[in-house]
């Protein structure tokens, strides 16, 4: 190991691409996230603060996504500029597509155009080249945007955004203004992919968005704090890997020993350590070694503390010529870490950055946290103003020391402690500074009693040294002297007696003041138990809640089961039902032809009726005698002899019908 070395540690500044060969830890992350951005057109990615979601984004996604042919865009919305957001995703997008684009008239974002109908006309190399927009710190959509945004420009931001990611190409396609047609148009918009990234805190704001954004209920990355195995890589691997001066690999291993040591100091259990980690370093098969447990942004700041203590030990152990000090450099890493632990890790790099700083130390513990330890957002012209500390010499701590972060641009930036660990430091430092300045206010009103009282005792023998003169000037006043002197002698007991009390009164309250620093003292470590303890009892609570969604998983797929057998059972009785409706169809149609038949049956059976009642007629009328019958002529008549004779034959009808009544 080269005692000159850089340090491979990051510890609070944030991973960028050129680090991507020296960010290990969240190699099954990366694919889990690449895989959703392939599938998915919306991956919401979440995580606490300090899991070190940016650093991801840029070291690992960024790179990854452009070897597979993605063209990746970081989009941060400063939500304090007066260029309303759309404005400011249309600059960055022209930028990108200006510098990635080989065309001699790259796709341009228009600005009277939405996003989709942009996205709708963006083709890159035939299609081949899928564009993923990072919304990264997304949160400051509901933080600072309605502090700085209208209410209007925040909808439409949404909405296009909303249009873009579920491709609702009926709304390009209606304006049309585009000469593609509406399938061109969906495919093209349909290649576009979309990640959004913010703090766990505020993952419930987005519930407001998924009537516009459908996508968000099923596209969500829960980034979690690193397991024992995934520590071990991110501490291994940037010494592994580490380049020396010369271009070749220093491969330093540092020992399973020392790997153990520094995941204790992060408040994992020994035994935890031993039973989750083998010889050779390698996760062992236990249930809760895959616990998220250790926080990525602590583990990086110790080991990048840790590294240059052991540089420093190692320039005063080596000569300026050495390039190794050979295999002991594990036993110089063993007793750097066993002499420091991350508390005061936080607390030498917060000292240090702040040793020449007062004014602005105090500035911080005064304005950027609270009683409780709630880290606060504060604008930077405010902080600024009431601490009267330059914004300049703000700024050049956040670079230099990574202690704050900024947010926004220009008059409008705010600002803010980096961690949540480095915001119990600075509480911690700020109840010390005042422990200490009510010391300090104490002791001076002690100081002062003091004086009162050796001012009273000084005027005592003053008015002592007086009656004596006046005594021994005249002999005459002896008596009024002595009862006098007699009086005096008195207050003067009194007044001694009384300076005695405010001296034991003093050494009461002198007594008081140890007693209370010893159980401030008490206090902070009780804390600190409570702390390991609601540590400890986080880790079973998300082993339980682990438990619970693989519970709830095997019964989400015996309801889809169940599901499936009632779909079934329900398409069967659809097919019967349809079958009967058949049925009744053919019924009704087969009782028509029946009806019809058997109404023909009946009138051809009337018409068998009335021809058999005219036979029945016919042979019950009574024929007449030849005598009865004259055939009248037809001047008697004036008519036919046929007529006659129907008339005759009804005249003797009528002339026998009396007969038969």
């Amino acid at each position: 190991m080269n005692a000159g070395a850089p340090n491979p540690y990051k510890g609070l500044f944030r991973y960028t691409a050129e680090d991507e060969s020296r960010f290990f830890g969240r190699e099954q992350e990366v694919k889990d996230v690449i895989e959703m951005v392939q599938a998915k057109p919306l991956v919401t990615l979440y995580g606490e603060s300090g899991t070190g979601k940016t650093s991801l984004i840029h070291a690992k996604l960024f790179p990854e996504l452009n070897r597979k042919y993605f063209f990746t865009v970081y989009i941060r919305i400063n939500f304090t500029d007066k260029k309303t957001p759309l404005q400011q995703v249309r600059e960055i997008m022209n930028a990108e597509l200006k510098k990635f684009s080989q065309e001699a008239q790259p796709p341009h974002f228009e600005e009277t155009a939405t996003l989709l109908e942009s996205a709708s006309n963006t083709c890159l190399f035939g299609g081949l080249v899928k564009p993923v927009l990072f919304f990264d710190q997304f949160e400051e959509l509901f933080t600072l945007g309605p502090k700085h945004q209208s209410r209007q420009e925040l909808t439409e931001f949404v909405e296009q955004l909303s249009d873009l990611v579920e491709v609702r190409s009926g709304k390009v396609a209606a304006t049309g203004k585009s000469a593609m047609t509406t399938d061109e148009l969906t495919r093209n918009a349909l290649n576009f992919r979309t990640v959004i990234s913010l703090r766990q805190d505020y993952v419930g704001y987005l519930d407001d968005l998924k009537f516009d954004l459908p996508s968000l209920l099923y596209g969500k990355y829960h980034l979690k704090k690193f397991t024992i195995a995934q520590a071990r890589e991110a501490i291994r691997g940037p010494l592994r890997d580490q380049q020396v001066a010369g271009g070749e690999p220093a491969g330093i291993q540092l020992s399973v020993e020392n790997v153990g040591l520094i995941v204790r100091q992060m408040g994992v259990s020994s035994a935890l350590i031993s039973e989750s980690l083998s010889d050779e370093g390698a996760p062992a098969a236990k249930p809760y070694a895959s616990s998220s447990i250790i926080d990525p942004t602590l583990l990086s700041l110790f080991c990048y503390e840790v590294f240059n203590k052991v540089q420093a030990v190692l320039q005063k152990a080596v000569s300026p010529d050495a390039t190794s000090v050979g295999p002991d450099y594990n036993a110089v890493f063993r007793e750097v870490i066993t002499s420091a632990n991350v508390e005061d890790t936080i607390g030498q790099y917060y000292e240090k950055h702040l040793a020449h700083l007062q004014l602005l130390k105090e500035a911080i513990e005064a304005q950027l946290i609270n009683d409780d330890g709630k880290r606060l957002l504060v604008p930077l012209a405010t902080f600024s103003e009431k601490s009267g500390i330059a914004k300049s010499a703000v700024e050049n701590l956040i670079q230099e020391s990574a202690l704050l972060k900024d947010y926004g641009d220009n008059d409008k930036k705010e600002i803010e402690i980096v961690h949540d660990q480095v915001a119990k430091y600075v509480l911690l430092s700020k109840k010390k500074r005042d422990a200490a300045q009510a010391a300090a206010g104490f002791a001076a009103k002690v100081r002062k009693r003091a004086l009162v009282s050796t001012g009273v005792f000084s005027l005592v023998a003053l008015i002592a040294v007086g009656i004596y003169v006046i005594y021994q000037r005249g002999q005459y006043n002896v008596i009024a002297l002595r009862d006098s002197n007699s009086a005096l002698e008195t207050k003067l007991d009194n007044t001694q007696n009384e300076l005695r009390q405010q001296q034991e009164a003093a050494s009461t309250l002198s007594q008081k003041v140890t007693i209370l620093n010893k159980e401030f003292e008490a206090k902070i470590g009780a804390a600190n138990q409570r702390f390991d303890a609601i540590r400890r009892s986080d880790a079973n609570l998300q082993r339980t809640l682990q438990d619970t969604i693989a519970l709830l998983k095997k019964r989400n797929v015996n309801l889809k089961l169940k599901n499936s057998g009632l779909t079934n059972q329900v398409m069967e009785k659809d097919r019967m039902i349809k079958i009967f409706k058949a049925s009744l169809e053919m019924s009704g149609k087969d009782n028509t032809y029946l009806n019809h038949r058997a109404d023909s049956l009946q009138r051809r059976a009337n018409t068998y009726a009335e021809e058999i009642k005219k036979l029945r007629a016919d042979t019950e009328t009574p024929r007449p005698s030849p005598e009865q019958v004259r055939r009248p002529t037809a001047s008697e008549t004036g008519s036919s002899p046929l007529l006659n004779k129907s008339n005759s034959g009804t005249g003797n009808k009528t002339k026998q019908s009396p007969k038969k009544n």
